[in-house]
């Protein structure tokens, strides 16, 4: 369904610019439904960056697991990047 404000997205991701649309066309008509397409429009938007960022979907979990998630993932991959690179420095000036 075109939309308004989430047509930006359609080149994208046609199925979110749709949820986009269709929540934008029940907004004053019937606004429970707007709400739920907004629901799926937030988890589909959660998958995608789940899906593009290669980060571990866990087996169950909600989406407000799925958003807390990501960036506890990232923090602790760069952690331990940090942590191996001054590993590798400490040991080429010979302090380990």
């Amino acid at each position: 369904m075109q939309s308004t404000n989430f047509e930006f997205i359609r080149p994208y991701d046609s199925a979110l610019a749709s949820l986009g649309g269709l929540a934008e066309a029940y907004a004053h008509s019937d606004p429970a439904s707007s709400l739920v397409k907004l629901r799926t429009f937030a988890e589909h938007s959660v998958a995608t960056i789940y899906e593009q960022f290669r980060l571990p979907m866990p087996f169950d979990a909600n989406l407000f697991d799925l958003l807390d998630l990501p960036v506890e993932h990232l923090i602790a991959q760069r952690e331990q990047k940090y942590r191996k690179m001054g590993a590798v420095t400490g040991l080429l000036s010979g302090q380990a």
